[in-house]
């Protein structure tokens, strides 16, 4: 059983940690 709510929820988290990966990745070069 799949609920979009959570689904969402676990995609904006991903996004979010991505868009913090890549900062902090930018910001070491």
């Amino acid at each position: 059983m799949k609920i979009p709510g959570a689904e969402r929820s676990l995609t904006a988290l991903l996004a979010s940690s991505l868009n913090r990966a890549q900062g902090s990745q930018s910001g070491l070069t």
